[in-house]
């Protein structure tokens, strides 16, 4: 406030106090209408686990249940403690850690991202037995697995990493899967999505021309070309 104050003092030093903190207050009132206030951040994890359930078929009368994620805040600490109690050999761990503005939009913000992290790495274990983390090292591999996820990496990832077949193939059982695909940002999508059409047709290509018709295809989304089109014209010759 002092220095508004003072402010308002050189630009009117005629104004006698009461004016001076007047004008002083509207000026603070349209300030903070640009300048947002201070948000606290809410920290969280996601983590993987499955519990032991009953199971009369078992040897020992239990055998692991399906996999679960779940989100827990720096607050949950008990409740994360417990989880890796009852879990205990079949506790899988971290697999992803944000942030969101402690508001409500926040929060929603906070569980939206948090199932995406969880849907993305469920989805990447049903394609692949490395999981998440394998589809981010073939791909991104100067990427976080803890907090990237491979659905949000850009189309020039993908792009250069198809010199190496085993990222080829990866691409073809991405662009293969639904849910993953669902997920995947929509240039990169796009890039994916023509190479797993790409890859059912006859005559397998090498790393150099699927690197060049990847680079095709991502000029075709930005100039707005359907995917289908994209393919019948690339393969009309095949």
């Amino acid at each position: 406030m002092s220095t508004t104050l003072e402010l308002v003092g050189e630009l009117r030093p005629e104004l006698a106090d009461p004016d001076r903190e007047h004008l002083a207050s509207e000026i603070d009132a349209l300030v903070q209408q640009f300048v947002p206030a201070t948000v606290e951040m809410v920290e969280y994890t996601v983590v993987h686990y499955r519990l032991w359930v009953k199971d009369r078929r078992a040897r020992s009368g239990y055998s692991p249940g399906a996999r679960r994620f779940k989100v827990f805040t720096p607050d949950d600490e008990a409740a994360l403690d417990n989880v890796r109690t009852e879990s205990g050999k079949l506790y899988e761990g971290v697999v992803w850690r944000g942030s969101a503005p402690d508001t409500l939009d926040g929060l929603t913000e906070l569980d939206e991202s948090a199932r995406r992290a969880a849907e993305v790495h469920e989805t990447c274990r049903g394609l692949s037995d490395h999981g998440h983390d394998y589809f981010l090292k073939v791909f991104a591999p100067h990427t976080n697995p803890h907090t990237d996820l491979v659905a949000d990496i850009t189309p020039h990832d993908v792009i250069a990493a198809l010199k190496r077949k085993p990222a080829r193939d990866l691409a073809a059982r991405w662009g293969r899967s639904t849910s993953l695909m669902e997920l995947t940002r929509e240039d990169t999508r796009y890039v994916v999505d023509a190479l797993a059409r790409r890859s059912r047709l006859p005559g397998e290509l090498d790393g150099r021309e699927t690197t060049e018709l990847a680079e095709r295809a991502l000029a075709a989304h930005r100039d707005g070309v359907p995917v289908e089109d994209f393919i019948v014209s690339e393969t009309s010759g095949v």
